[in-house]
């Protein structure tokens, strides 16, 4: 049926606004987590504040907003899914990756505590990976695409954490799939990677005997690189090349205050690539 009504009482949907957020909750209705904010208005009903997600994802005690008296009236909504063309759905999603602070300060422990089930699994295969020439670690069993040195491990395992959490309490589902982080945003999957910089280091010229064979000093450089201690995140995506891929941290700018925008971003991602794929799929042939 594309049509039919869903009748629930003021209670029962501020219950609901509570328990999982609009943007996923919405999508029950068929409605845009606009069209079911201005429900929530209209009958009085608060909604969570920004970042009340990623706060209970990160262990945080938050406690609801209480339902203001009024009325307990039955709420009757009506789903049209033909109102919610694919076009629709991707113009409002890029448009709501846009904002920044959609997800709000996303907060990052000193310590691991309660990790996400993936994490601990991926701390169990990076504690005992191999290291490779480059001093990168590198684990013999499937886990989170972590790519660091031991001594970057426990930072990468945090902000990793973090970000799986985050995605989690936006209703996005994340999973392992051949070494790759994946995420999944409605039909779209989008693979995510957190990386540690590497450097290829200078060596100091040696003195020579002048009347020998010289080698210039410039040209002496190690020949295998090493890790920098700088992290980043990526999207592993380079058909989006025209996209913000990387998020890196700088002198004033730690990796972990990127992480609102890193899942903005990874929003955004997809939706261009569900757009693109939209447009494959009707026209497969080109312009021709």
């Amino acid at each position: 049926m594309l049509q039919h009504e869903i009748v629930v009482t003021r209670e029962e949907l501020y219950n609901q606004v509570w328990s999982e957020p609009m943007t996923k909750l919405s999508l029950k209705y068929g409605l845009s987590d606009v069209g079911l904010a201005k429900i929530c208005k209209k009958l009085n009903i608060p909604r969570p504040p920004r970042g009340y997600w990623a706060q209970k994802m990160a262990g945080q005690k938050i406690s609801n907003m209480p339902l203001p008296n009024g009325p307990n009236e039955n709420v009757r909504i009506i789903v049209d899914r033909r109102r919610i063309s694919q076009r629709d759905r991707v113009r409002e999603t890029v448009a709501v990756a846009r904002k920044k602070m959609m997800f709000g300060k996303i907060p990052v422990p000193e310590h691991l505590t309660d990790p996400h089930p993936l994490v601990v699994k991926t701390a169990l295969a990076l504690e005992s990976a191999k290291v490779t020439d480059t001093g990168i670690l590198s684990p013999t069993r499937q886990c989170l695409d972590i790519r660091v040195s031991l001594d970057k491990l426990p930072r990468a395992l945090r902000i990793m954490d973090a970000v799986v959490k985050a995605l989690n309490a936006a209703g996005y589902d994340v999973s392992l799939a051949n070494g790759k982080t994946r995420v999944r945003i409605e039909d779209i999957f989008i693979e995510i990677a957190l990386v540690e910089k590497l450097i290829r280091t200078r060596l100091k010229a040696k003195d020579h005997n002048l009347k020998g064979y010289y080698r210039f000093g410039y040209n002496l450089y190690s020949d295998n690189p090493a890790p920098s201690g700088r992290l980043y995140l990526s999207i592993e995506d380079e058909a989006l090349a025209a996209l913000r891929l990387n998020w890196r941290e700088a002198e004033s700018r730690r990796l972990e205050d990127c992480i609102a925008s890193f899942v903005s971003g990874i929003v955004k991602t997809a939706a261009v690539k569900r757009n693109a794929l939209s447009k494959n799929h009707q026209d497969p042939q080109g312009d021709s």
